[in-house]
């Protein structure tokens, strides 16, 4: 039985001490005064950083070539200016909870990191923080975070999925741009703010929802993506200049009642885009503060609301404000609350849309068997499954991917069934991988994102994880 493997695991990994951790490196490559790491001069590697250091000093770490991964210590607040900026063979680096200020250019050039969270310490970000960082798939900021930096992520070019939290008043300039591969967005309510090129040149960006919170879009902020159209929500006030310049892609737009103001040319080149549906009456529209240099907006078909619908509030299950009664998670989230799995992150709010970590899913997935594990518990299991799978840096604080969900589930409480699956992004090899996802097809827990694809890298939400988990428990 999986669950007797996984227990006789534990007990081996918790009692005997299997699992010692990393010991430091030399203290002689340090140079350290004060608590602050001034100059690193050893020869890089995997690199354990010592347990008295509280701060990293600028460029300490800068173009250190021979650096493959680093471990923080736990009571780190500051990492500084171009602390680890070229350190082009980095592939791996967790950022404590602690962690109050990131620094102009900290990781910039970083060009082998492949994923980042930002904690939810994290009060002061610097400047081009991970630009430039190429090989970085998915950033997950913690809820927490109050804003995304300027260029913070600008010019990486294969980052496809990032989450940003409500508590984000706004997302600075050329924050993303540049980020020709970046798909998937999650926007959480909170968001006030796109700063002028935003999200300039997300070329993959077809879709995008932006929370009702947003009361600015800025200039070019969404210009040069691949939206094919776009609804903006009511809370925005002013588009300004040059909003949506070059979405060759953009078919049709709805602007909401609320917007006060335009700024000029907020469909320049905007070559396909034929309707535009406004949510107030003709007049409505006409008190707008409009810049008269908007000549698409009089060859486009305009459509008006002649009586604007009053908004739904529809209830909730477990009293939790933000699952809507059409929810596709609600019934999910009313079985986890009920059986003990989870819970909410307030006591009026689930978070259905907030980032799922690879412990918040073990956690989940034991108290389904019943048990109730703890942080020491569940960092025993990633470590276990670190070298049982040969899952690399498993960590509990990481993102969970939609590969990681499946195959954690099907480690856990697999059945050996498989469906016959052709997803085009799965790896053949490691095996357990594709058998997972077969096993995950078959059980009913989830299927693709398209015909050919899984999208095997996407970050799960909590409202996704449970409700794999209420389908397979329906299974």
């Amino acid at each position: 039985m999986k669950k007797h493997w996984l227990s006789l695991a534990l007990v081996l990994t918790l009692c005997l001490g299997l699992l010692p951790p990393p010991t430091a490196s030399a203290l002689s490559d340090f140079a350290i005064n004060n608590g602050v790491l001034t100059a690193y001069h050893g020869e890089g590697g995997d690199v354990v950083i010592p347990n008295e250091v509280t701060a990293i000093g600028d460029s300490a770490f800068s173009s250190c070539q021979g650096l493959t991964s680093v471990t923080l210590p736990s009571g780190l607040t500051h990492i500084g200016d171009s602390a680890f900026q070229n350190c082009r063979n980095l592939a791996g680096i967790t950022i404590p909870e602690g962690v109050t200020y990131l620094g102009d250019s900290a990781f910039r050039d970083c060009e082998s990191l492949t994923s980042i969270t930002v904690p939810s310490t994290v009060t002061e970000i610097g400047m081009s923080v991970f630009e430039s960082c190429d090989s970085l798939t998915t950033a997950v900021l913690s809820p927490g975070v109050p804003y995304v930096g300027y260029a913070m992520f600008n010019s990486c070019r294969n980052l496809t999925s990032v989450t940003i939290p409500g508590s984000a008043a706004y997302i600075d300039q050329m924050a993303f741009n540049g980020c020709a591969s970046l798909s998937n967005v999650t926007l959480s309510k909170g968001i006030k703010t796109l700063s002028s090129e935003a999200f300039g040149g997300c070329t993959s960006l077809t879709a995008l929802t932006l929370p009702d919170s947003v009361e600015t879009i800025g200039s070019t902020a969404l210009g040069s993506t691949g939206l094919t159209s776009l609804v903006l929500p009511n809370s925005v006030t002013t588009i300004n200049s040059r909003a949506f310049t070059n979405c060759k892609n953009l078919t049709s737009v709805t602007i909401p009642a609320s917007v006060q103001k335009i700024g000029s040319d907020i469909f320049e080149r905007c070559d396909l885009l034929s309707d535009v549906y406004y949510g107030g009456t003709e007049a409505q529209w006409k008190e707008i503060q409009m810049s008269n240099k908007n000549d698409i907006l009089f060859r486009v078909n305009l459509h008006y609301s002649t009586a604007p619908a009053a908004p739904s509030t529809p209830s909730a299950p477990a009293g939790f404000t933000d699952v809507a009664a059409d929810s596709p998670y609600r019934d999910a989230i009313a079985w986890a609350v009920e059986k003990g799995i989870t819970k909410g992150t307030t006591a009026t709010t689930f978070g259905p849309g907030q980032t799922c970590t690879v412990s918040h899913i073990l956690t989940f997935l034991l108290r389904g068997l019943g048990e109730n594990p703890d942080r020491e518990t569940i960092s025993a299991i990633c470590q276990e499954f670190s070298s049982f799978l040969e899952i690399p840096n498993l960590t509990p604080d990481q993102p969970c991917t939609r590969i990681l969900a499946v195959t954690l589930m099907a480690e856990l409480m697999g059945d050996g069934s498989k469906a016959s699956v052709s997803f085009t992004d799965v790896p053949a090899s490691p095996s357990y991988y594709a058998d997972a996802v077969a096993w995950a097809v078959a059980k009913g827990v989830t299927s693709g994102t398209s015909a050919t694809t899984f999208s095997p890298n996407n970050i799960c939400t909590r409202g996704q994880i449970v409700t794999f988990l209420y389908r397979l428990a329906n299974a």
